[in-house]
């Protein structure tokens, strides 16, 4: 699978703010090499027809998450290669 490619991943437990008693399904990405000043920029790059502010509001509720599913800061930097799971909100 190539890094800029979304896939599906395993059910997680539904991220610490969701409103969910089920688990819910989370997208994985892997960030792509390149330069950007934090990881929602690159986020906001790589997907356009997402807005900033949803995106924002995203990691406000703890629906983007590490590798270890621990919810990442809104200033988190772009790593490379680092692998992020984020939850739609219905």
């Amino acid at each position: 699978m190539s890094p800029h490619t979304r896939s599906a991943s395993p059910k997680f437990p539904p991220a610490p703010s969701a409103s969910h008693s089920v688990a819910i399904k989370a997208s994985t990405w892997v960030q792509p090499q390149g330069y950007w000043p934090c990881l929602l920029a690159s986020l906001c790059h790589h997907f356009p027809a997402i807005s900033p502010a949803v995106w924002r509001s995203r990691f406000e509720r703890n629906l983007v998450l590490d590798a270890h599913q621990q919810p990442l800061p809104l200033d988190a930097p772009h790593q490379p290669g680092a692998r992020i799971h984020y939850f739609r909100p219905c």
